[in-house]
């Protein structure tokens, strides 16, 4: 099983569908999927909160979402 971890940090429409194009009708069971976000909200604050989640869930993908990866909040 493939264990993918999606952070959606700040608010982009498509954020709100990323984790459903891997498995729309939660049908495969070769894929587990965690989500976890920082809500609309994209400050340094808020996106090291995220960051310091990301290794304990020990994920074998990562995938980053956000509206704009030169902001302050995503570095």
């Amino acid at each position: 099983m493939i264990h993918v971890c999606i952070a959606k940090v700040g608010n982009i429409a498509t954020s709100t569908m990323i984790d459903l194009l891997l498995d729309e009708m939660a049908s495969r069971e070769d894929l587990k999927i965690t989500t976890i976000g920082s809500g609309p909200k994209m400050v340094p604050d808020e996106t090291r909160r995220i960051g310091a989640l990301i290794p304990q869930l020990k994920p074998d993908l990562l995938i980053i979402c956000g509206p704009n990866a030169n902001a302050p909040g995503m570095k």
